[in-house]
Formats: C-alpha cells, structure tokens, sequence
C-alpha cells in the first residue's frame, strides 16, 4: 500500500499507524502464520524466538494471540511455557490461546 499512499499524500510512518489503528479499531482481523520448523532445527529455541517476537507485538497492541495445534504435537508444552492456555479441543486438533497482560 505504500506505493499507492505516496502517490497520493506522501509517506508517513507514524500517520499510516494512525490511520491503520482508527480504521481496522473496530474490524476483526487475523493474521495467518505458519511456523514449522523442520526436525534439524527443533530443539535450538528457533520457534520460540519467533513466537516472543509475535507476543512482543501483541503485548504492545494489546490483543491476544490464538493457535491451533495437533493434541499429540509436542510444541504444545513450548505454548504452555510461553503462557497459552487450552481454550478448546476438538480432536485431532486444540485451539489455545495467550492474552497480553493489559486485556
């Protein structure tokens, strides 16, 4: 989008913040990530290093993140550590949820 802004008002990063939370403050929104890691790199805090970064960014936006993962996937006890909890399970998979500290 910013190639369509600066054509029209010039770019400003604070004011598209500005705009972007007034415009999506009452849109439901989700984002979409995958994140597997393949079995080489388990293990060495590569996803967890990811998912920080995401929880960081949610913390600071104030909204809760949510997963859906396989019940006999062991990534969930790394959710558990970073303080998902168990929202609902419907086999083969639960949905967990983390809620920022401010919501």
């Amino acid at each position: 989008m910013q190639a369509y802004v600066e054509q029209t008002s010039g770019w400003d990063d604070a004011e598209q913040h500005i705009t972007a939370d007034k415009e999506f403050a009452d849109l439901p929104f989700a984002v979409v990530e995958e994140i597997a890691l393949l079995p080489d790199a388990q293990g060495r805090g590569i996803g967890s290093h990811l998912l920080r970064g995401i929880l960081r960014a949610a913390q600071r936006r104030g909204v809760p993140v949510r997963l859906s993962v396989f019940v006999n996937n062991p990534a969930q006890a790394l959710y558990i550590r970073l303080g998902f909890e168990v929202v609902r399970i419907e086999n083969p998979r639960m949905s967990m949820r983390w809620a920022p500290d401010n919501a």
